[in-house]
């Protein structure tokens, strides 16, 4: 499997709970909407593409993802 699929599996995975976990965080303070401006959007959508790159590096650093897998 490609890195780039790889990370999108990740990415997949992980960006739900994540921003499941935000907006409980969200509410705790009173927020009914998850509304923020474009800048701020994107340094989540950074945030999230970083946590998928660091779990990859991680599968790759364990051996769960070979060399060769990573070139393909």
């Amino acid at each position: 499997m490609s890195k780039d699929k790889i990370l999108s599996n990740i990415y997949e995975e992980l960006f739900p709970w994540i921003n499941e976990g935000i907006a409980k965080i969200q509410e705790q303070h009173g927020m009914t909407s998850g509304d923020c401006s474009m800048g701020l959007d994107m340094e989540f959508r950074e945030a999230f593409d970083k946590v998928a790159e660091c779990t990859y590096k991680q599968l790759v650093e364990n051996g769960v993802v070979k060399e060769s897998e990573e070139e393909l």
